[in-house]
């Protein structure tokens, strides 16, 4: 749906608004300073009781929506936004407080492990959001980012009121106010929220310096916006599969157990996934900018060439930040983190004024491969991994394999048929070509799977006993 108003508004208004909805990310941690997920440990932990703290929580909540407002308005200033930006910004800054709410209130779901009203939640948004846009395309050809913005509103405000109504409803729990020690509680998850926050300004800078520092910045932050999308949307996956490993990393580092063939089959199975991605990305950008957006500007065909390689660093992180984070290694991680963010940064002062969208994207990738580089150097550091020469050798056989075929499979574009029939088998053909790659050259073992999956499946049972 972004890509449908974006091609309504076109990449300069877009560009504005992508700009000004990430900086209100990067500071969105000052709504929450890591308290959901404290809160989400504390009722996984504690049970049913820990209900009585959502008052005391909720009052904290909204206090910091003040402080949030205060620095990013100051954060705003000092970038020189002008009338029409604040007025995007403003709304942007409810909808960052109501999608954090959202976000605290479905903690008590999760920690209480009511997965179908916490998978509902998870995707109520972005079904209302869905259906207000289709009704305000269908009244017409003309379309304003603001309605987008409203449309945004509404929908997260409905969800957080729907949570807030779920949890309530939980009547057995009490919700008597229970008085907490603040401390305590912001001096545990202060490592999150600062690791969160760097993360972001890596993730998010870009778009930002991108649109204050071109000459031409809203344009260009528009034309980033158009191959990024493609970035996030694969990278929602692959937070999946952090979300697997967590639990089964913590508890096996708890038992003393030995996490590397873990490791390693999650490293086989999220290296397939990024290879296919990064591969399809490159050899194909050009079609699949031509089969999302009206008219594509070359400079996001360009971008897109560089992103997936960002998208397949920053994917990969997913396993070693996963085992780092799980072994509580989070000073090294923000060391680490602030690395790749200071790169990313002075690249993107360098590569902006001359290179624009493509320099973002450049820095990206560099700033996220840098990222992972470092976090495997320290995982084989503290758990003492050994090189395994097999698996270098069946990794470095698989990625030759699957680029030759990568650019055997995009020859179908020379098929004399409709576009979108040329795209659809090229695609098709060339994800075939890959996976059968990654089965010869031995990277896939279909054998350890399983045991994964009933690692997770015994993780639940387990946390689902607490409640009991």
């Amino acid at each position: 749906m972004e890509a449908h108003v974006q091609n309504q508004v076109g990449e300069t208004a877009f560009g504005n608004y992508f700009a000004l909805i990430n900086l209100s990310i990067i500071f969105n941690i000052l709504l929450d300073l890591g308290i959901t997920n404290w809160n989400n440990r504390e009722v996984a932990r504690e049970g049913k009781g820990l209900l009585g703290t959502l008052k005391s929580l909720l009052r904290v909540k909204w206090w910091l929506f003040p402080l949030y407002v205060s620095i990013l308005s100051i954060a705003a200033l000092s970038l020189g936004y002008d009338a029409s930006q604040w007025k995007i910004l403003a709304w942007l800054m409810v909808n960052q407080l109501l999608v954090s709410m959202t976000l605290f209130l479905r903690s008590y779901l999760s920690g209480l492990h009511l997965f179908k009203a916490d998978s509902f939640i998870s995707v109520l948004d972005r079904i209302l959001l869905i259906v207000m846009l289709l009704i305000m395309f269908s009244w017409g050809n003309s379309f304003e980012i603001m309605w987008f913005v409203w449309a945004q509103t509404i929908a997260y405000a409905i969800t957080a009121l729907v949570t807030l109504f779920i949890v309530l409803q939980k009547r057995e729990l009490s919700v008597q106010p229970i008085p907490l020690q603040w401390a305590p509680v912001l001096k545990q998850s202060a490592p999150f929220a600062i690791l969160f926050a760097v993360s972001m300004l890596i993730y998010r800078v870009d778009s930002v310096m991108l649109e204050r520092m071109h000459e031409d910045g809203a344009y260009e932050s528009g034309v980033y916006a158009m191959a990024f999308r493609l970035f996030e949307a694969f990278n929602m996956v692959a937070y999946l599969f952090a979300a697997l490993l967590l639990p089964i990393f913590s508890r096996l580092i708890a038992q003393n157990q030995s996490v590397g063939p873990i490791v390693k089959t999650g490293f086989r199975l999220m290296l397939t996934a990024v290879v296919i991605f990064a591969l399809l990305g490159w050899f194909n950008s050009a079609e699949i900018m031509q089969i999302i957006y009206d008219d594509p500007d070359q400079n996001a065909i360009l971008s897109l060439h560089f992103l997936v390689i960002g998208c397949s660093a920053f994917s990969m992180q997913y396993i070693f930040g996963t085992l780092l984070t799980a072994n509580g290694n989070m000073r090294q991680l923000i060391a680490i983190m602030c690395i790749g963010a200071i790169l990313n940064i002075l690249m993107n002062l360098i590569l902006i004024p001359q290179l624009g969208a493509v320099g973002c994207a450049i820095a990206n990738a560099t700033s996220h491969s840098l990222v992972l580089f470092l976090q495997i150097w320290y995982s084989f550091k503290v758990f003492k991994f050994r090189f395994d020469r097999q698996l270098a050798w069946k990794c470095l056989v698989f990625i030759v394999m699957s680029i030759f075929l990568a650019w055997a499979g995009s020859s179908f574009f020379w098929l004399e048929t409709i576009f979108e029939l040329r795209f659809t088998i090229t695609l098709g053909v060339s994800a075939i070509l890959l996976g059968l790659a990654a089965l010869l050259s031995g990277i896939i073992d279909f054998k350890q799977l399983p045991d994964l999956l009933r690692m997770k499946d015994s993780e639940g049972r387990n946390n689902q006993n607490k409640f009991r």
